[in-house]
């Protein structure tokens, strides 16, 4: 589409200028909407139209958004579960987040929680057991990083990538849900068009069950990593918090990890997977959500 191949081309131009963070579409109402940080609305204005080949271009300020890796309240919803989506679970030399979903391998059948690589494998990508959050400690090993084709070994990426998905062996094959808490199992189905009205959940470690919406789609971001390494994604998910919600953040440190739902007749779909965001200070606060279709399809695994 032309819309597409515009926001591309606007997000090679700008990239490399200083208060840049990405480029998104808001395709029903074929409008690009640029993300540049507070204060730089007016020098980005200056350098771009308002109509680019004809579509409406806005600017929306925000805080640098974040791939965030701790700080999960201790009161959070989720934060004392078992092995089930919505639990805290924390790597040997990771970080602390958020186990999203419980998935099996295609060809051997094997389970496996799903999250992201800054989680479960941190920068580098070391090999080592996760653990799960009860009552205030980090207690039992309850799985592995068996294979370095299961993560993104993030300090060697140099350029876009669609995501960051990660998957960790469990060592017990038996012990496990398959729902996620407070929103419960998933189907096997993926949403394959998204649209800017529906209701979209989550439930991550740090801010327990969110409710949020569409904001942009195909969206390509910078983000930071807490080391200040930044990584370029491409065709990500902008979601903003619903109107009604009473939470200020769909997602924040803690949340990465999280997979985001909507729910059609009943059923909960999966939509993608929590990257990071802007956190819960800031005013227009948003959240990056990686497509699941691609995260399972790059690790042959899918839903329990």
């Amino acid at each position: 589409m032309v819309i597409r191949e515009i926001k591309r081309k606007l997000f090679n131009q700008l990239q490399e200028a200083f208060g840049f963070i990405g480029v998104g579409i808001k395709e029903r109402e074929e409008i690009i909407q640029l993300y540049v940080q507070y204060g730089y609305k007016e020098f980005f204005r200056s350098k771009i139209d308002i109509f680019v080949q004809g579509i409406q271009c806005n600017i929306k300020e925000s805080n640098v958004p974040y791939a965030g890796m701790g700080c999960c309240e201790e009161d959070s919803d989720c934060s004392n579960l078992g092995i089930q989506g919505g639990a805290r679970i924390k790597g040997e030399n990771g970080g602390e987040g958020t186990l999203g979903a419980i998935v099996k391998s295609k060809s051997t059948g094997e389970k496996y929680l799903l999250s992201v690589s800054h989680v479960l494998g941190g920068m580098n990508g070391s090999i080592k057991d996760y653990t799960r959050h009860v009552n205030g400690l980090y207690t039992n090993d309850i799985a592995y990083l068996e294979n370095k084709s299961h993560f993104v070994k993030l300090s060697q990426i140099q350029h876009p990538i669609n995501h960051e998905g990660a998957i960790a062996h469990i060592l017990d094959q038996d012990s496990y849900s398959e729902e996620i808490c407070g929103i419960g199992p998933v189907t096997h189905q993926n949403i394959k068009v998204l649209d800017e009205e529906m209701v979209l959940c989550k439930c991550g470690s740090a801010t327990g069950l969110t409710i949020g919406a569409v904001e942009d789609t195909y969206a390509d971001i910078i983000l930071t990593y807490p080391n200040n390494k930044t990584i370029k994604f491409y065709n990500q998910i902008i979601v903003e918090p619903a109107k009604h919600s009473k939470k200020t953040c769909f997602s924040d440190f803690g949340d990465s990890g999280s997979l985001v739902t909507t729910t059609i007749n009943d059923a909960n779909y999966p939509i993608g997977v929590v990257l990071g965001g802007t956190g819960s200070d800031d005013v227009d606060s948003f959240s990056i959500v990686s497509p699941i279709a691609e995260i399972l399809k790059d690790l042959d695994v899918e839903f329990v």
